[in-house]
């Protein structure tokens, strides 16, 4: 027996050897498939190791020869199945034969059983390269090889081919033990190498995917070595740069043709710069399709020994076109929003929302300015800068819709009034949506649009809606009023003209102080009819220039008659008034409504103030006066009480027709409502201010006059002295008692009067008969003719015909479309004796000069 030194140096070598062609065996073959022709390898691997190991054996004592084969049979049948296990044992056996000579038949057994071992194992455990072979399998593999061994020795033993000698006993032992062994170190370098090759196949893989993904990102890689006009390229590179040939040595110059020409320059500059660790570069290549790419070229160098070159820079190109277009369009996209958001009527923002308030503005328009006062950076610093000034309910109506938001997903839209520091008010529109952040905080991306012209215009809408709404019910009531004014001065009319009559045919002083009595009764009805047009605002008003210090101090006395003793009255009146042109019997009527109102609001005890006062109004809106009322000078008559006031509620009611905050049967509710369409109609306005409990001021605005107060005439008979040529009058009115009336007032005046019921009978009469020098006619008649008409109809038969027109409607409705002539007169019924009368003056001296 040799040295067991040699021995187990042999052995090592060529299981060494064995190591290493598995390692080579498992880094290449598609092992994991199990081919033939991957068995076939692996038999051919095992075999080449057997031959090592049965090189190396060793004869025992003359018994038997030693070897550590039996750990390379049962791991060839273990890898590769049948076929490498029946490669490895002929090698095994056909080299037993040429060493010894014969074929020993114990060894022989032994070594069948070892493969049959190894095919077993091959079944029971499959073998897993990855990530190593499992623990079990030495296990497995010692078992089995003692379980063949204790097989080959009871099969010998059984055909008696057992080995003669004293030394059988040593060699069976010895036999075990150098098998065991060689199982031991055949696992451990199927081992080693199945690990080794895992690593190797890892790295192989991981280049494999890593040239995917830089394919996949048009990515390509290079190496240069020193100053080398040549560049190591691999296929990705080509294929950026479209060039056909094999990855390998490239000259640059092959790259640079395909830069665009605007960029080479740069390019070349830039190689020629020392840089250190890296310096990436971006530039242009043109496809030879003309189409451009962006290349972005990532650079390193590093110092190397001689030996391996020099200075060596490594690379990659990476095709940025999709990045850099992506960024083009979203640079074109931030342009086209940021002049969206400079040109929206509203400020975009975003901010963070959370239990009820603003905790963070992340963004804001700086035109934020412009809306708070207050710019960007401010709000971004103060977040509750947003909702500075906000009055509770206006706070409570933002959370509830941001909280609907944050919970249904909805759009959130609230409307809010937004004050600048300044003091300025706008309205603005707030639209955005809410997303979760964690922890009860929402972010709202938003816009805060400015709908103040909105708003302003949906005001002056209701505003309009509501005045019409009054114009409709001021003319319905209007209408009504004005129907029974006329009736109402018709019968006026008729009491009037015979009561005037009956005055001039008495001559008893005390029925003449009756008949006065009843004149003056209808004076005051006919002042009332003409309440009741004013009220209508139809009234035929008689304005003349007047000095309101004069009404009121001439209208002194009777407002003390109809004030209570427990009613103090004062009045303060401004000097140097300046004068209005007022219908007096409407002012009057005016300053008794006020005054009546403020003693039932004193309960008949208190203190009634009547003052005037110049006023000039530059602002009229900013003063409290609504869009109708003109800048420029008024004369004030106000009308001050210390009575219980109104209720906010009911101020803006006061004026409408029949609303009233009296009792039942204390009030008509007209009594302002008259005062108004007076106002009104004088071309003034009216302004309230009333404090509950402290009392009420109702101040009367007329437009000055530049005229001088007039004297009022005193009352009398018309002096008509040498004026009583008779005049040839035709009278038309249809209202029978009327015109009975005024033929009677006419004749006594000594004129011949021939009275018609319409205007279609007088133009009958006329075209027979047109001997006439007046015609007095009634404006709204029965029949097809009306006055207006019949009177341009006698005109054309003779176009000096004077004409005096009488109606008991306002001279708007009365007349309508049809405006009389300059020297036409129109007076409203009832007319007195002593008006009548004096409409007649001109007209006889133009007829009988």
């Amino acid at each position: 027996m040799g040295s067991p030194l040699i021995f187990l140096f042999q052995n090592l070598i060529a299981i060494g050897l064995a190591t290493a062609l598995l390692h080579v065996v498992f880094s290449t073959a598609r092992f994991g498939d199990r081919d033939r022709r991957t068995r076939a390898l692996l038999g051919l691997v095992f075999a080449a190791t057997v031959f090592a190991l049965t090189l190396a054996s060793v004869d025992f004592q003359g018994t038997g020869a030693l070897d550590a084969s039996a750990g390379a049979l049962i791991f060839a049948g273990y890898l590769g199945g049948p076929l490498s296990s029946i490669m490895a044992l002929v090698i095994a056996l056909g080299l037993r034969v040429a060493l010894v000579g014969d074929l020993v038949p114990f060894e022989s057994v032994a070594h069948g059983c070892q493969a049959l071992a190894g095919i077993a194992m091959h079944h029971l455990l499959p073998f897993r390269l990855w990530p190593q072979p499992a623990g079990r399998t030495l296990a497995l593999a010692l078992g089995l090889y003692l379980l063949a061994q204790t097989t080959a020795f009871v099969v010998a033993r059984a055909l008696r081919i057992l080995p003669a000698g004293d030394g059988l006993s040593l060699y069976l032992q010895a036999s075990c033990l150098i098998g065991a062994g060689s199982v031991v170190l055949m696992w451990l370098a199927v081992r080693q190498s199945s690990r080794s090759a895992a690593r190797v196949r890892e790295r192989t893989d991981l280049a494999r995917r890593m040239q995917l993904v830089l394919k996949e990102h048009g990515i390509g890689t290079f190496i240069r070595i020193g100053s080398s006009m040549e560049i190591v390229a691999d296929q990705a590179l080509l294929d950026l740069y479209e060039l056909d040939g094999e990855p390998g040595v490239w000259p640059i110059r092959a790259f640079m043709d395909k830069i665009h020409p605007d960029d080479r320059e740069g390019v070349v500059r830039e190689s020629r710069v020392d840089l250190g660790e890296q310096a990436p570069t971006q530039y242009r290549i043109v496809r030879s399709d003309g189409t451009i790419r962006h290349i972005r070229v990532l650079r390193m160098r590093e110092q190397r020994g001689p030996d391996l070159g020099g200075l060596q820079s490594f690379g990659m190109h990476t095709d940025i076109t999709d990045v850099t277009e992506a960024e083009a369009k979203r640079a074109d996209a931030q342009r086209r929003l940021a002049w969206i958001a400079e040109h929206l009527p509203g400020v975009v923002v975003q901010s963070r929302f959370a239990d009820g308030e603003m905790v963070g503005v992340d963004y804001i328009d700086p035109k934020c300015i412009d809306y708070w006062g207050h710019t960007a950076d401010e709000m971004v610093a103060n977040a509750g800068l947003l909702l500075t000034n906000q009055k509770e309910e206006d706070l409570r109506r933002f959370d509830e819709a941001v909280r609907d938001g944050a919970e249904t997903g909805s759009p959130i839209r609230v409307r809010l009034p937004l004050h600048h520091v300044d003091g300025t008010l706008r309205w603005i529109d707030f639209h955005a949506s809410a997303a979760p952040l964690g922890d009860g905080v929402h972010q709202l991306d938003g816009l805060f649009l400015d709908v103040s012209e909105a708003v302003v215009a949906q005001k002056e809408a209701e505003r309009q809606a509501e005045v019409a709404l009054q114009a409709q019910k001021s003319e319905a009531i209007g209408q009504l009023t004005e129907g029974m004014a006329h009736d109402f001065n018709n019968v006026l009319a008729v009491v009037m003209g015979n009561l005037e009559l009956l005055r001039q045919e008495v001559d008893d002083p005390s029925h003449q102080e009756t008949i006065d009595l009843g004149l003056e009764a209808t004076q005051r009805g006919a002042d009332l009819a003409r309440s009741l047009l004013a009220f209508a605002r139809r009234a035929p008003l008689q304005p003349q220039a007047l000095d309101l210090n004069a009404v009121v101090m001439a209208s002194e006395s009777w407002m003390r008659g109809v004030l209570p003793t427990s009613v103090s009255l004062e009045t303060d009146l401004a000097r140097d008034l300046w004068a209005a042109e007022l219908d007096t019997a409407s002012l009057e009527s005016a300053l008794l409504n006020l005054v009546l109102n403020a003693c039932d609001a004193m309960e008949d005890q208190g203190h009634l103030t009547v003052r005037t006062c110049n006023v000039e109004i530059e602002h009229p809106s900013q003063a409290g006066f609504d869009d109708s009322t003109p800048p420029g000078r008024f004369v004030m008559l106000s009308v001050s009480d210390t009575g219980s006031g109104i209720e906010p509620e009911a101020l803006d009611r006061i004026f409408e027709p029949f609303f009233t905050t009296k009792g039942p049967g204390q009030g008509s509710g007209i009594g302002l409502s008259m005062v108004l369409g007076f106002v009104k109609q004088s071309g003034g306005s009216v302004r309230v201010a009333s404090y509950p409990g402290r009392g009420s001021t109702f101040e009367l605005f007329f437009p000055a006059s530049p005229k001088a107060p007039e004297e009022i005439p005193l009352s009398g008979e018309v002096p008509i002295g040498g004026l009583r040529q008779t005049l040839r009058i035709l009278l038309v009115e249809d209202e029978f008692g009327v015109r009975e009336a005024m033929t009677k007032v006419l004749q006594s005046a000594g004129h011949e009067v021939i009275g018609v019921e319409t205007a279609d009978a007088a133009l009958e009469l006329f075209e027979t008969d047109s001997a006439f020098d007046l015609l007095i006619t009634d404006i709204v008649m029965p029949g097809e003719l009306q006055g207006t008409r019949l009177a341009r109809r006698l005109r054309t038969e003779d176009p000096d015909l004077p004409v005096i027109f009488v109606s008991g409607y306002s001279p708007d409705v009365a007349i309508g479309g049809d405006a009389i002539g300059l020297e036409d007169t129109l007076l409203t019924k009832p007319v007195p004796r002593k008006r009548l009368l004096e409409a007649l003056a001109p007209i006889r001296r133009r007829r009988h000069v």
